[in-house]
């Protein structure tokens, strides 16, 4: 990416509207600022803006940087690795939003998840008796892993071009999803649009207002701004759902394989502490 020149978009934020913010960090670490073309790392940035919100606190990344055609935030290798080695801990937190999912609705349906990277949410939510539909933007994995071939199969294109019925689903997930996305606000909208009356939107994001990210500022893992592009947190993610007439119902956090780490997040979420690195809402609409 060295010698392209690279473009960049100016943003507003998408919960409140207003343009109106304050740089809150300059990310200037290599290893943060780098991405994945023609078979190697090559640098993309000198620096990025994280900014905050006068009006209500969100924080995002401004302006943006306009990746070059064919480039990847991370090697397919890379993703693939990831993929695989937080499959089983994965599966433990779906099988928990599955159950959440039911119980909020009273039944089963039509679950569309987005951003749905190796299929997992979306055969586990078949396999328990919903009709599933996935969505992924990277065909590179898609193709890799196969999951172009198999039941349901995994449809490759933002969702906006997606060829989906309005008012047709029954619940929505966007897990680690709504952080990637350079305008959040345009995605649940469209979400909503695409949810029945009284269906549900999942969201999980990073939590910007987690003990880590407060304790740990500009070093915080989950500020990666060639990759994530807002952070939200308690106050601001409710903001938006609501914004596009969306209700919170409940919020709930993702366990692991860790016993111990699990129950100390079930006690957590029943006390509405918002301290773990990970937040994520279940609304209504």
């Amino acid at each position: 990416m060295t010698g392209r020149a690279l473009s960049h978009v100016e943003r507003v934020c998408c919960v409140c509207g207003s343009g109106d913010s304050d740089l809150l960090y300059e990310i200037r670490d290599p290893e943060r600022l780098a991405g994945y073309m023609d078979g190697r790392v090559q640098p993309v940035s000198s620096g990025e803006r994280i900014v905050r919100c006068r009006t209500c606190g969100l924080q995002y990344v401004n302006p943006i940087i306009v990746w070059p055609a064919g480039s990847r935030a991370h090697s397919l290798a890379c993703d693939l690795d990831y993929f695989a080695s937080t499959r089983p801990s994965r599966a433990i937190g779906n099988r928990h939003l599955l159950r959440l999912a039911q119980g909020l609705l009273g039944r089963r349906g039509r679950w569309l998840d987005v951003g749905a990277g190796d299929g997992l949410l979306a055969s586990q939510a078949q396999a328990a008796g919903w009709e599933a539909v996935a969505i992924e933007v990277d065909g590179e994995l898609v193709h890799a892993l196969g999951l172009d071939r198999v039941q349901p199969p995994v449809q490759v294109c933002p969702l906006e071009d997606a060829d989906l019925t309005p008012a047709s689903f029954d619940v929505i997930s966007l897990v680690n999803v709504l952080e990637h996305v350079d305008a959040p606000e345009e995605m649940v909208a469209t979400c909503a649009r695409l949810l029945r009356a009284g269906g549900l939107l999942i969201v999980h994001v990073p939590n910007v207002g987690s003990l880590g990210a407060r304790r740990r500022g500009p070093r915080w893992r989950h500020y990666e701004p060639l990759s994530h592009f807002t952070y939200f947190d308690r106050h601001t993610l409710p903001l938006l759902l609501e914004r596009h007439g969306l209700e919170p119902a409940a919020s709930f956090s993702l366990p692991g394989h860790n016993r111990v780490k699990r129950m100390v997040l079930a006690i957590m979420d029943r006390r509405g502490l918002y301290w773990h690195d990970g937040l994520g809402y279940i609304a209504r609409k």
